[in-house]
């Protein structure tokens, strides 16, 4: 699965090169500025619960289940892309969104494994970074979708989509307040300081843009976000030092958000 990520990322950073050269020929060839662009972006992402499956084989099943809220987080990027025509563009962006926190209080009462039975709160922190290939449609190039500000300036709305890869850095991956384990251990924690997982993500937005001439365009909109499923950590420790593997059982992540951004594009 890494192997693909990476050939994924790699092939996006190619398609970026390639379509930023024919845009410079076009702009140069039509002698109209402004086709190429950098861009940058902030904004919210409302993560959505996160949909977790734990395997009974190595969790212990709970009647608050799993499924816990990762709160809002910032969004940071940049990014290059290319006004093709007045009707379509594209870009790549790096985004990041750090700091994302996952807390479930659970209580236990399996009777096929007593020592399960109790009280315990699960957490992980979680930061995701992505490279995102897109494309927008944009209102630009429709009169009935297009209106005039002023003569140098004008507002329309766009939609776009797109595909890339999410690097997703789990950590303070533990369980605490353990009260009825057999042997008794207050906690246990993932083994190593971080986990990294890569997936395959995409993207859908719509929004407005006002664009002032060729020099500057300021954008808000909505996005939806989906980095799929991922696997949590496998190797664990508990608080005497013993260490422990759960093989096939990591938990399964998934991880979408709601977003609201703003980007400022400056062309070229």
């Amino acid at each position: 699965m890494k192997k693909r990520v990476v050939v994924a990322l790699l092939s996006l950073m190619l398609a970026e090169l390639a379509f930023a050269n024919t845009c410079s020929e076009t702009a140069e060839k039509q002698r109209t500025p402004g086709h190429l662009y950098l861009k940058l972006n902030t904004g919210a992402s409302f993560a959505r619960k996160a949909k977790i499956s734990a395997p009974p084989a190595s969790w212990d099943p709970s009647p608050q289940g799993y499924n816990g809220r990762l709160k809002t987080r910032p969004i940071i990027g940049a990014g290059i892309g290319c006004d093709f025509n007045s009707l379509f563009s594209a870009d790549i962006t790096a985004s990041f969104r750090p700091d994302y926190r996952y807390r479930k209080f659970q209580t236990s009462t399996s009777i096929s494994t007593p020592a399960f039975v109790g009280t315990k709160i699960r957490k992980f922190d979680l930061d995701a970074t992505s490279l995102m290939g897109s494309l927008y449609l944009s209102g630009r190039g429709m009169s009935f979708l297009s209106w005039d500000i002023t003569s140098s300036s004008e507002l329309y709305p766009f939609f776009g989509g797109g595909i890339g890869a999410s690097r997703l850095k789990i950590y303070n991956f533990r369980s605490t307040n353990l009260t009825s384990l057999i042997p008794p251990f207050p906690a246990f924690a993932s083994e190593n300081q971080y986990t990294i997982r890569y997936c395959f993500t995409y993207q859908l937005q719509t929004g407005l843009e006002y664009r002032y001439h060729e020099k500057w365009a300021l954008s808000t909109g909505y996005r939806w976000f989906d980095s799929m499923r991922f696997k949590g950590p496998r190797y664990f420790r508990d608080s005497i030092g013993q260490s422990f593997d759960v093989g096939k059982d990591e938990w399964r992540i998934k991880f979408r958000a709601h977003e609201l951004f703003l980007e400022l594009k400056i062309f070229l």
